[in-house]
């Protein structure tokens, strides 16, 4: 069961938002922002395992004069960072902006004496929809933040700035790195160096104003000092829609390796370090069937485990793996009331677990949002399902009811994603209607059809997938 983490507050009205959850030694650290009608702050909680979830009610509240949003907290070997978005108004034309603020400290919670050497970086009117990110190597800690989002009509481009610090003085290097990339990337440690992982993209064919082609695909660059040492194309190819360029890579270290999971491809990849390209090491096409935001790969004591999240948090899957990487179950990750965000997932190997905080509110007469703490226990009473298997062929059921007045529905099944269209024509051959044209998930699916504007009369339903039909009869019977 879910639970509370913070019932002591007394202000009932008070929005609790943003869980950014770590885990050190054997104990969690909970940030989250706090919100009621007059401002914002940051809360911190320090919470116990043993007791399951008991709060230490140790915390740190910043002074009333700032107005931070979206805590992000690490611990990197024995020293700690907060970083946060201190909001503003622009006096000139009242715009509200959002500067993006960092300090490190050794403390359990950061002092007065630790906000002294707080580095800034940018003001920003859309840094939430692009999170920091952070890698120590080299006696650098290395931050990745949003410089602006770019204007461009033919896809989802950031440009981004790559900004160190010294790890011991928490001084700023005066040199930077800028640039651009479609979607989330991934830092890792690279001997002393830093190895980033990014996707690109650039327009190859226009067509009326329009890009109709992009060459696009995955990038690492090993970067010594903040300065750019090489770049090596990872993967490259061509494709001919914005819904396949790539888009976020996440990663995690599986087996004493670093697994790179791509969210456009579904795939899971490692690095060949002598080629410098990536290696298939999972198609996850197979195991999940919907669209995800994330895809999140985790090792813990026994397994490998895929994180599948989804917009509809519902729908979020835990898929099980053994270390090599075959199969054995799945579940949907529970949650409790109307999620409206959700923190990093935290693997606790002490107590075989797996943590996440998230944002709700539970009941419909009480809107106030709260933060929860939620485990997935890896033990023999978790009931794990094994996902249904994807279908082997393209077939087309036949519509029911038949024959119908006005609607009826129309099933059919694809063993992998690809394009599906769907078309009617009446006893002439003349279209009447086009139901369906989208990029389509492997599975089972359907589609209504409501022919209200059409007369009685036997029609044609033609299902068309890749480069393959199928067709049905059906009769509209008024």
């Amino acid at each position: 069961d879910p639970v509370i983490v913070d019932q002591s507050f007394s202000d009932l009205s008070e929005k609790q938002n943003f869980p950014n959850l770590l885990l050190i030694e054997n104990e969690f650290v909970l940030s989250y922002q706090i919100e009621n009608d007059f401002n914002t702050n940051i809360k911190s909680l320090h919470i116990q395992t043993e007791p399951q979830f008991s709060s230490t009610n140790e915390y740190f509240i910043f002074d009333s004069t700032v107005q931070p949003f979206l805590p992000v907290m690490k611990s990197i070997n024995d020293k700690n960072l907060l970083f946060w978005y201190d909001k503003q108004i622009d006096d000139d034309n009242n715009d509200t902006l959002y500067k993006q603020q960092l300090v490190t400290f050794y403390s359990d919670i950061p002092n007065t004496d630790d906000f002294l050497t707080q580095n800034d970086f940018y003001f920003s009117d859309n840094s939430f929809e692009y999170g920091p990110q952070f890698c120590y190597t080299g006696n650098r800690l290395y931050c990745e933040v949003l410089k602006r989002k770019l204007t461009d009509p033919s896809n989802n481009r950031w440009e981004l700035s790559l900004r160190s610090l010294d790890w011991e003085s928490s001084d700023l290097y005066p040199t930077n790195l800028h640039f651009s990339a479609n979607g989330k990337t991934a830092m890792t440690q690279f001997g002393d160096s830093l190895l980033l992982v990014k996707s690109w993209i650039f327009c190859t064919d226009y067509e009326n104003l329009s890009c109709i082609e992009w060459a696009t695909g995955y990038k690492a660059y090993i970067i010594f000092n903040n300065r750019i040492s090489n770049i090596h194309a990872l993967q490259s190819f061509y494709v001919y829609s914005e819904e396949n360029q790539p888009t976020d890579i996440e990663f995690g270290l599986i087996n004493g390796q670093t697994v790179y999971a791509l969210k456009q491809s579904n795939q899971l990849m490692t690095i060949d370090y002598e080629t410098m390209s990536f290696e298939l090491l999972l198609n996850l096409n197979e195991f999940a069937t919907g669209s995800y935001e994330r895809i999140i790969p985790i090792q813990t004591s026994s397994h490998n485990i895929v994180i599948l999240q989804h917009q509809d948090f519902s729908q979020n899957q835990l898929l099980r793996f053994d270390y090599d990487w075959n199969f054995v179950d799945s579940t949907l990750l529970p949650f409790e009331g109307e999620v409206k965000e959700i923190s990093d997932f935290v693997y606790c190997p002490q107590k075989d677990m797996l943590v996440y905080a998230y944002s709700t509110h539970l009941f419909s007469n009480d809107p106030i949002d709260r933060i929860m703490l939620q485990a997935v226990l890896f033990d023999e009473i978790l009931f794990i399902n094994p996902l249904p298997e994807l279908p082997t062929s393209f077939s087309v059921q036949q519509n029911y009811p038949n024959p119908f007045n006005p609607t009826t529905t129309i099933e059919y099944s694809i063993p992998e994603d690809g394009q599906v269209s769907i078309d009617v024509f009446n006893i002439s051959g003349q279209k009447v209607a086009s139901l369906y044209n989208e990029f389509e998930n492997g599975g089972d699916h359907t589609v209504n059809w409501d022919a209200t504007e059409q007369s009685s009369g036997i029609y044609l339903i033609k299902v068309s997938y890749d480069d393959h039909t199928k067709s049905i009869k059906t009769m509209l019977l008024k």
